[in-house]
């Protein structure tokens, strides 16, 4: 894990632990093992590019929106957004200009480390279940880009559903099947 490029938790958002039971755990089920879920190390970058940027604006809270804007980065999710019909510059233009006007700050002179928002770690949370529900073992962007629909009264949400792009559709897209 200590490699150049591997994959790695962070420690600032911490690592799931999903409990998993032991094979000599079968019996009374108190005993249990548990895995570490990781974050690929494309989403532990824009996990710390979106800390960066929201710690560079003065931004109190780290929100759903930073972190869709720092994986607007991500070829993957670019290609697969522009797939569903999203226009990328305009994502970005209205997300930048919403974290600008809606964005709380700290007092002048005053130094707030940023925190998360519980609409963030909700996101990351459902990435991480999801991943584990399906067996995999590294939570990567598009993960998190799937469970950010589940936040229906995040701007990012509203923003990419503004643009006809929906969870179902993005799913949809990721299974093989073209957007209407």
């Amino acid at each position: 894990m200590g490699r150049r490029g591997a994959s790695r938790t962070i420690p600032r958002f911490g690592a799931l632990q999903c409990p998993r039971r032991s094979a000599a755990a079968k019996g009374d089920g108190a005993l249990r093992t548990y895995e570490l879920l990781v974050l690929s190390g494309e989403l532990e970058s824009c996990l710390n590019q979106a800390f960066q940027q929201a710690r560079s604006a003065r931004h109190e809270i780290l929100s759903v929106e930073h972190l869709l804007l720092a994986i607007l980065e991500v070829p993957r999710v670019r290609e697969l957004l522009e797939g569903c019909g999203a226009d990328l510059d305009q994502v970005r233009v209205d997300l930048q200009q919403h974290l600008e006007a809606n964005t709380a700050r700290p007092i002048p002179g005053e130094q707030r480390p940023v925190q998360p928002s519980l609409g963030l770690q909700r996101v990351l949370q459902r990435a991480v279940l999801h991943v584990k529900s399906s067996g995999k073992s590294e939570v990567g962007a598009v993960n998190v880009l799937v469970a950010i629909f589940s936040e229906k009264h995040s701007h990012a949400v509203l923003l990419l559903e503004r643009m006809r792009v929906t969870r179902i559709i993005v799913v949809n897209y990721l299974s093989g099947l073209k957007p209407p």
